[in-house]
């Protein structure tokens, strides 16, 4: 009975000996199952171009050298795997400082910061808001870090208290605050209004200068803020400086207008830049105009006052208006006044009136199809413009009233002369001389000396021409070649007929 019990408790050991070898070598086994399977098996990899992702991101700051560069308020960055791009969504505001100054700040839909060198690509609504409360609105921008400069290819609008721009191009230097407007601007500011190539604006300064081709209008009231802006193009720009003024039944009818408006000065250039410091405005080879007025004057080097109206020019000048032309060195405009003063060797030249011009026309075919030699010297003299040459001359535009003086010279219709002081009226075709006055008639030959004289010529009021000459004048009468020869062959026959007797003489002396 004791020998049964020994075997099966032996029995009973190796059966449990048997499980626990056969279950060891299984957990190995499946142990070692587990640790090939997890050897081979890949780790989940992140998006190729994804590193991380950031939301919601407030007060993000980008130091440089231990001070703040930017300031970042951001709904969403993505940062590449290489670090090199981090693509912004949701841009609020970007502050740039310099120096611990604000200098700027963009927001935007979209950005792509370039964390190698520190570059920037906006896109998407952008807005600009400059220190100075200059907002700039566009579509996409450039910001280059290494010089602290924003440039816009596209069409930009901008607005502030003392400037509005629409312009197709922008660059602005952050560091020295100069704002570039490009491609074609229109931009007003205070009593100024400029077409230009390119505008080029030194905010600390306050200084502007408008590259060729350029139209600078200033007024005499201040910048309306409700003034619309809109985009012009260089050829547009071109054309309205060809234009020049309109035409004189257009002027007219715009007088009237202008009459109870304060009026603007109009300054143009294909050539050279316009410069504008203050209420002052500098330039060369530039044509001005005033709105109202018929004249125009080219000038190769002025300034021009806005505060007192008043222009100074040197170089040459020569004014135009359609009744009269001026030429000189030096020129100064007083526009309060309505008067120019010129200096130096001055010429003046009137022009022909539209009545004496269909006159002439309607005095035959020779005077229509012949040259000027072979019209009489009367009609010769006629069709020449009245002419001055002086050292100085004042020109009331609005009267057309001239007053000359000095080593002074005149030629008015058929009279030519010298005199100390010329007043000329163009209107009247009235002509005063004073001082020292000699007067030679160019048709008749006559030459008289006196101290005052006025010459009124022929027109629609007056049938012949009227010279008013001063007591005491000197007078040498020329006498022609025709009449001194009538005269000598009329004597001739008077004492022929003297000396021949008649056929009842002899008859009569026959008689006793």
């Amino acid at each position: 009975m004791n020998l049964w019990r020994s075997k099966l408790w032996w029995c009973f050991f190796g059966i449990l000996c048997l499980a626990g070898i056969i279950s060891i070598c299984g957990v190995v086994w499946r142990a070692h199952i587990l640790r090939q399977s997890h050897e081979n098996r890949k780790p989940p990899e992140p998006p190729p171009d994804l590193a991380a992702k950031f939301e919601r991101i407030r007060g993000l700051k980008i130091r440089s050298k231990g001070k703040t560069v930017w300031h970042l308020v951001i709904d969403s960055v993505q940062i590449n795997k290489q670090r090199t791009l981090a693509e912004i969504d949701g841009l609020k505001e970007a502050v740039y400082y310099l120096l611990g100054k604000q200098l700027l700040s963009i927001s935007a839909k979209k950005a792509v910061w370039n964390m190698l060198t520190n570059d920037i690509e906006v896109w998407g609504d952008v807005s600009v808001l400059l220190n100075t409360g200059l907002q700039m609105r566009m579509e996409r921008l450039h910001w280059r870090d290494f010089d602290g400069v924003l440039k816009i290819p596209s069409k930009v609008i901008g607005e502030s208290k003392a400037l509005r721009f629409v312009a197709m191009g922008v660059t602005y230097e952050a560091r020295r605050s100069l704002l570039k407007l490009l491609n074609g601007v229109y931009a007003c500011t205070d009593y100024a209004q400029f077409y230009c190539r390119q505008l080029d604006i030194s905010i600390p300064s306050g200084e502007y200068i408008a590259h060729p081709p350029v139209r600078l209008v200033l007024c005499f009231h201040p910048f309306a803020e409700g003034l619309e802006v809109k985009p012009i193009t260089v050829e547009a720009i071109t054309q309205l400086i060809g234009l020049g003024n309109a035409a004189p039944a257009e002027q007219k009818e715009k007088k009237a207008k202008v009459e109870k408006e304060e009026r603007r000065i109009i300054f143009e250039s294909l050539t050279q830049p316009l410069k504008r410091v203050g209420r002052k405005v500098y330039g060369a080879d530039v044509t001005v105009r005033e709105e109202g007025e018929e004249y125009t004057i080219a000038v190769k080097r002025f300034t021009y006052d806005e505060s007192k109206e008043y222009l100074i020019a040197d170089g040459m000048v020569r004014y135009e208006d359609p009744d009269i032309i001026l030429t000189a060195p030096k020129a100064e405009l007083f526009r309060r006044e309505r008067r120019l003063l010129l200096v130096g060797k001055v010429h003046l030249e009137s022009k022909l009136k539209a009545n004496s011009q269909n006159a002439s026309a309607k005095n035959g075919s020779k005077s229509q199809q012949g040259s000027e030699e072979e019209l009489p010297l009367r009609e010769r003299i006629r069709r020449k413009p009245t002419v001055i040459d002086c050292e100085q001359l004042e020109y009331f535009y609005r009267e057309r009233r001239a007053v000359a003086k000095g080593n002074l010279k005149f030629r008015h219709g058929q009279y030519a002369g010298s005199a100390s002081v010329v007043t000329y009226w163009h209107r009247e075709d009235k002509l005063l001389a004073e001082g020292k006055v000699m007067v030679n008639d160019l048709e008749e030959g006559h030459v008289f000396e006196c101290t005052s004289v006025t010459i009124l010529l022929a027109n629609d009021q007056r049938k012949e021409d009227e010279i008013i000459v001063a007591p005491g004048a000197r007078a040498l009468i020329m006498v022609k070649e025709e009449e001194e020869a009538k005269a000598s062959e009329e004597k001739p026959k008077q004492q022929e007929e003297q000396k021949t007797p008649s056929k009842t003489e002899p008859q009569e002396k026959s008689k006793p």
